[in-house]
């Protein structure tokens, strides 16, 4: 059997200020150049097209494999996400 792939978004605050982003069922807030995974069905929020199309955030995607036997793990709904889920861009 085949490994199966997890794709995982990540946005990434392309300003030197922080950025609040109100998703459907959460709220992140990304300091200065700082990145946090979102949902697929998160990326087509009218806020992340408007900031994207302006440069203000950028997108990207990773896949991950998960070990045969094993489902893919969900993301987290994060409906009453108060801490900061962000964290600090490597590189």
């Amino acid at each position: 059997m085949g490994e199966e792939q997890r794709v995982r978004y990540y946005v990434t605050n392309q300003q030197n200020q922080p950025l609040e982003l109100h998703l459907a069922e959460r709220v992140i807030v990304l300091g200065a150049g700082e990145e946090a995974e979102v949902r697929e069905d998160e990326l087509s929020t009218p806020q992340l097209g408007a900031l994207r199309q302006n440069r203000l955030i950028t997108t990207r995607e990773a896949a991950d494999e998960a070990p045969a036997g094993e489902p893919a793990a969900e993301a987290p709904a994060g409906a009453a996400e108060a801490k900061r889920s962000a964290k600090k861009r490597e590189g």
